[in-house]
C-alpha cells in the first residue's frame, strides 16, 4: 500500500457528551492517523479537553486544538494545520489526506485502512466515504440529490445491511463521518461554503468536487456505526438546504429563473398543504424556500466561489442523479415504511401464531393489508360531486335557444 499521511479532523458540537469510542476508535485501528486536531465550540470546558487529551497521550498521537464557531470557516481554521500536513507529506514523498470524524459516529479498526486501499486502487477518488450503519440498520451508502435539490439515500428507513449495496462505488455524495479527502482538494474547494446551510454543507463540497473533475466514491467495506438512525432535519432546514443546492449548482439564466419560479413554488407548497388538510407542512416548505429566496446575495456569492473551482459542466453529474420517477417511487416505499396503515401484532414482524406446514412448499402468500388511497382522492370527488349538483341545477338551461335580438329587451310594464 502506498505510504499515506493522514491528519485527524475530530468535529465534535459536543464535546461533554461525545462518547470515548468515537476517539479511540479512530486513534487505534488497524491504520492510525499521523496527527490530529480536535474541533469543538469555543465554550469547551477545560476539564473536557483534559479527558480528550489523555486519550491523544495514550494512542501517542500529537494534536491540536481549535476553537470553531460555525458562522465561520473552517478553512481558515485548519489553514496552518493543513500547510503543515502538506509539507509534511511533501517531505516525506507521501499524499496528504484530510480524515473527518464527527462526535455522533465510531469507525471501526479497518474503516481508515479500507477507504486508503480503495484511493490507492483508483487513485483518480479524491473523496471517499464509508457505510453509514445504526447497529445493522442502513443509513445509507452514499448519497444522491434529486432534480428539486433534495438529498436522499435512496434506502428504505430501517433497512437491514445484507450487503446489497456493496456494489456501490462512485456517488454523488458522501456522509461527513468517516469522510476521507484529499488535502489538494480541499485546499483548493476552500473548504466548506459558510454561505451554504450546515445541513447540505457536505453535500456542497462534494458537488463542487465534481464539478472541479475529482471523482467522489463510497467505500463498502468501510462502516461507521451511529447510536441511533439518523433523525429527520426540520422540514423548513431541508426545504431551505434543498432550494439552495438546486440555485447554487447552476447556469446564470438557471439562477434567475430558478429565483422568481421559487415564489410561485412557496405559494404552491403553501395551497397543497391547504389542500390536503395539512397547513403545518405546507408553511414550514415555504417557509423554508422563502428563507433561500431572501437571501440573494448570498446565494450569488456562494455561486461565484464555486464557479472559481468548476472545470466540467453542470450536466456532468448527471447520470448520479436519480429520474424523477425512481425518486417517486423512493418517496412512496419511505411514506408507506413511515406511516402504515396497520401494525399487525407487536410490529416486530414475528408472531405467537403457532407455524403451520407448507407442504413442501416455500412460497408464502402475502398478507392482505389495506391499500392506501392517494391524498388528493377527497378533492377530486368533491369537485365531480359539486359539478353533478352544478349540471342538476341548470338543467333546464340545457338545449335552451340562445337569446338573440328582440328577446334580449326588458319586459314592457305598459
Amino acid at each position: 500500500m502506498a505510504k499515506y499521511h493522514i491528519t485527524g479532523i475530530f468535529v465534535v458540537a459536543n464535546p461533554a457528551e461525545a462518547a470515548t469510542e468515537v476517539f479511540t476508535s479512530a486513534l487505534h485501528g488497524q491504520t492510525g492517523v499521523d496527527t490530529a486536531v480536535v474541533v469543538t465550540p469555543s465554550s469547551v470546558e477545560p476539564s473536557v479537553l483534559a479527558n480528550i487529551g489523555r486519550l491523544f497521550e495514550e494512542a501517542g498521537i500529537e494534536y491540536q486544538h481549535i476553537a470553531w464557531d460555525q458562522d465561520e470557516s473552517l478553512a481558515t481554521g485548519l489553514a496552518d494545520v493543513v500547510a503543515t500536513s502538506q509539507e509534511t507529506a511533501r517531505m516525506a514523498e507521501t499524499q496528504s489526506w484530510l480524515w473527518f470524524i464527527t462526535d455522533d459516529g465510531v469507525v471501526n479498526e479497518t474503516t481508515l485502512a479500507n477507504q486508503l486501499k480503495a484511493v490507492e486502487i483508483s487513485p483518480s477518488v479524491a473523496v471517499a466515504g464509508a457505510k453509514q450503519l445504526s447497529d445493522r440498520h442502513l443509513i445509507n451508502v452514499g448519497l444522491t440529490v434529486a432534480r428539486n435539490g433534495d438529498v436522499l439515500s435512496m434506502i428504505e428507513p430501517g433497512e437491514l445491511d445484507q450487503g446489497q449495496y456493496d456494489h456501490r462505488t462512485d456517488t454523488f455524495a458522501v456522509s461527513l463521518p468517516g469522510m476521507l479527502i484529499k488535502t489538494d482538494v480541499w485546499v483548493d474547494l476552500e473548504g466548506f461554503d459558510t454561505l451554504t446551510p450546515e445541513l447540505a454543507q457536505t453535500v456542497d463540497v462534494c458537488w463542487r468536487a465534481r464539478l472541479a473533475g475529482h471523482r467522489v466514491a463510497v467505500v463498502p467495506s468501510a462502516e461507521v456505526q451511529h447510536e441511533t438512525a439518523a433523525v429527520e432535519p426540520d422540514i423548513a432546514d431541508a426545504w431551505a438546504a434543498s432550494r439552495w443546492l438546486r440555485l447554487k449548482h447552476t447556469g446564470f439564466f438557471g439562477f434567475i429563473g430558478g429565483w422568481i419560479w421559487g415564489w410561485f413554488a412557496a405559494l404552491g407548497v403553501l395551497l397543497a398543504g391547504l389542500f390536503v388538510k395539512d397547513p403545518g407542512t405546507g408553511v414550514a416548505q415555504a417557509r423554508g424556500i422563502v428563507r433561500t429566496l431572501m437571501r440573494p446575495v448570498a446565494l450569488w456569492s456562494s455561486q461565484k466561489e464555486a464557479r472559481s473551482s468548476r472545470t466540467r459542466p453542470y450536466d456532468a453529474v448527471a447520470e448520479l442523479r436519480p429520474s424523477r420517477a425512481r425518486v417517486r417511487d423512493h418517496r412512496r416505499s419511505v411514506l408507506e415504511v413511515s406511516e402504515p396503515d396497520r401494525v399487525v401484532g407487536d410490529g416486530t414482524g414475528s408472531s405467537s401464531t403457532p407455524q403451520q406446514a407448507t407442504g413442501g412448499h416455500d412460497d408464502f402468500e402475502e398478507l392482505a393489508t389495506p391499500e392506501r388511497n392517494w391524498v388528493g382522492i377527497g378533492a377530486v370527488t368533491l369537485t365531480v360531486l359539486f359539478g353533478a349538483v352544478a349540471v342538476l341545477g341548470l338543467r333546464h338551461l340545457l338545449g335552451v335557444p340562445a337569446l338573440a335580438g328582440g328577446n334580449l329587451l326588458p319586459v314592457s310594464t305598459d
